[in-house]
């Protein structure tokens, strides 16, 4: 077969007989087919695709135990994201914390909720703010003994403690103008979930009431005879785990595990390593108190300059000086090193 008879020839070959008469072009697209697989199959989401995070401890760094902060969360929900996330579920043991931290977190939620993410929070224990990030959750289940409740804001400084309403019992309008503003992101977290903007209220102001009627749910009105007081105005609502179930707010669970199991899809591996970020804050929050509190401690060990360098020989006079101009270096070294780590828990401190 001549030149002019091969290209005719190779034409007139199906697709397959050119692959197999060409070892080296078929190895190439064998190759080239291989990653470009392996790479299609980095790019699409991990299964299972449910990320669990344990919210325990106080809501917002506070430095005397364990805690989270704002960041944290919404860095491991970023995380998870890019992981294709179907379902976050919160494992909730708080008694509470800080409102900007809250609100934040509360923010975040919304916003999967928005993209089609389900929330889910398993309750533990779940007071003041904690209660609150869990009313921007769609879905509940309740642990045997749970508390979720008590909402009312509270001041906290100078070693005392006293309610918001109590703070600014001489000034109504800012009272007023404050719980307005406050409230607001509580009441859309309950709208976004579907549950009655009343339940949030109930939590945190002593003059609301609540009251649950079958088919109804919850409402600020008794409907009729069927209805059954939920909370007064002499009261601040916390619910307990029968509670929730009887008013069809939450699936009863006798243990994390099994609700777990009802939701389906927890990437277990996934999860303990975000859970390991949502506490990084805390611990190195632990360790600069640990570090500031040990170098007061030495700048108190540094004996003071004191007064007399004028007695004695010239010699020791000379000597006198030198040593406590070396403390005098020393303690001023020590206490920059310390107005650094002041700094440092300041930023801590002031991050939602």
């Amino acid at each position: 077969m001549d030149l002019f008879e091969v290209v005719p020839y190779y034409e007139s070959m199906s697709v397959f007989q050119r692959f197999v008469r060409q070892p080296v072009l078929a190895y190439l697209t064998l190759l080239a087919f291989t990653v470009w697989t392996s790479l299609a199959a980095e790019s699409r989401p991990n299964e299972p695709s449910t990320v669990l995070l344990q919210l325990t401890g106080s809501v917002g760094l506070t430095g005397d135990g364990t805690s989270f902060s704002a960041e944290e969360f919404k860095e491991c929900v970023a995380q998870a994201k890019k992981g294709g996330l179907k379902t976050l579920v919160l494992l909730i043991d708080s008694p509470g914390g800080r409102v900007d931290t809250k609100e934040e977190v509360i923010r975040c939620l919304l916003q999967l909720n928005s993209e089609g993410v389900r929330t889910v929070a398993i309750i533990k224990d779940a007071g003041s703010a904690a209660a609150l990030i869990a009313l921007a959750c769609k879905d509940w289940y309740a642990l045997p003994g749970c508390r979720l409740g008590a909402a009312t804001t509270v001041l906290t400084g100078a070693g005392s403690t006293m309610s918001f309403d109590k703070a600014l019992e001489s000034d109504p309008a800012l009272a007023a103008k404050y719980k307005s503003f406050s409230s607001a992101i509580d009441e859309e977290a309950c709208r976004a979930t579907g549950r009655p903007p009343e339940l949030a209220i109930a939590m945190k102001e002593k003059s609301a009431t609540l009251w649950f009627t079958p088919g109804r749910g919850l409402t600020s009105d008794r409907i009729g005879e069927a209805s059954r007081s939920v909370d007064t105005k002499d009261t601040i609502l916390t619910l307990t785990a029968t509670q929730l179930v009887d008013f069809q707010m939450a699936q009863s669970v006798t243990s994390a595990e099994q609700a777990l199991e009802r939701i389906g899809g927890c990437d277990a591996s996934r999860s303990k390593r975000l859970q390991r970020e949502l506490g990084s804050s805390q611990q190195d929050l632990s360790k600069l108190l640990d570090q500031a509190s040990k170098l007061e401690q030495e700048i108190r060990d540094i004996p003071s300059s004191g007064l007399g360098f004028g007695r004695g020989s010239g010699n020791s006079r000379d000597a006198g000086k030198q040593a406590a101009s070396s403390r005098d270096a020393q303690r001023k070294a020590k206490l920059e090193k310390h107005s650094k780590l002041v700094d440092r828990i300041i930023n801590l401190y002031s991050t939602p």
